[in-house]
């Protein structure tokens, strides 16, 4: 199975598609039963690309974890769609 999580960030130009831009940066996170470090983890490299002047997405790719793993990218996915 393989969660994914984006977070985007706007740009100043305005566009004329409706469809969203593919982000100029992809961050892939491999993890297998990281419940107890992917909270912080993502929260920290979020708060790092803030203010960032380019769109990114982060997908955290994961391979059968038997924790929280996947709970817990999911709700990163949630919260920054």
């Amino acid at each position: 199975m393989s969660t994914a999580k984006k977070a985007s960030k706007k740009r100043s130009k305005k566009s004329t598609s409706k469809a969203p831009a593919a982000p100029e940066v992809t961050i892939v996170i491999p993890v297998y039963n990281e419940e107890g470090i992917l909270s912080a983890s993502l929260s920290d490299l979020i708060d790092k690309l803030d203010g960032v002047d380019f769109t990114y997405e982060i997908i955290v790719a994961e391979n059968g974890s038997s924790d929280r793993t996947v709970e817990i990218a999911e709700s990163f996915s949630a919260r920054y769609e």
